[in-house]
Formats: structure tokens, C-alpha cells, sequence
């Protein structure tokens, strides 16, 4: 049988329109079939005697088990479960007294759908 480029752009149309489910996942075209993740985001807040990593939950999904992660030091704060559009802080004293600087990076248990977005530098 001679397939045609009309016909082969039919089929992988079909392909592409037809939903399959593996695993409890399910995978289709269109936003029906897509898999919501979440996506933290860290920003900073300057206080009267410290700092903040404002983390803001703008995915879909819940972000499980959230932990902030601070450089050079390598501190770490949890922040439990964020749900979507909810945001939390980690807060942070004397931020003034490192002259080089604070960093941070967030985590998450079960993804991230932007992780250039999971890194500040919260001081100065």
C-alpha cells in the first residue's frame, strides 16, 4: 500500500487526537488529557531585621513536602505541602551580616513544571 503525505499527516493526526492511559495517567491532546504539576517560585522580602524567601505556588497541582535550601550555608527550612496560588515564607535574621550575600533554592517531593524559577538571591 503506497502511503501518501496526506495520509501520513492523517494518521499522525489520529495518533495525536486519540487518548491513551498508562498507568492511571492519562495522555491525550487538548488540556483534558494533560497532567497539572505544580511550580514554586521564590522571591525575596526584606525586613526590618532580616529577610524572606516568599515561596508562591503558581502550578496546578499541590507542591508536596516543599523545602527551602539555603546557600552558602546549606540550612534548610520545610514548608509542608503549598497548594496552588498559596504562598509561604522562610524567614531569615541578621541577613545584613553576610557581606557575600544569601541565596536559596526550593524543592519539591513531586516535581516542578519551571525550575528556573526556584532560585533567588534574597539578600542584599
Amino acid at each position: 500500500m503506497l502511503v501518501t503525505t496526506t495520509m501520513a499527516k492523517r494518521i499522525g493526526m489520529a495518533a495525536v487526537a486519540a487518548a491513551v492511559t498508562t498507568g492511571g495517567v492519562v495522555v491525550g491532546s487538548g488540556s483534558a488529557g494533560a497532567v497539572s504539576l505544580p511550580d514554586v517560585s521564590v522571591s525575596k522580602n526584606l525586613l526590618p531585621f532580616g529577610c524572606q524567601a516568599v515561596v508562591t505556588n503558581l502550578g496546578g497541582a499541590t507542591a508536596r513536602d516543599v523545602v527551602v535550601h539555603e546557600i552558602p550555608f546549606g540550612a534548610t527550612q520545610g514548608l509542608g505541602d503549598i497548594a496552588p496560588g498559596q504562598t509561604k515564607s522562610a524567614s531569615y535574621i541578621d541577613c545584613a551580616m553576610v557581606f557575600f550575600g544569601i541565596r536559596v533554592y526550593v524543592t519539591t517531593s513531586n516535581g516542578d513544571s519551571n525550575p528556573f524559577n526556584n532560585v533567588a538571591r534574597i539578600y542584599p
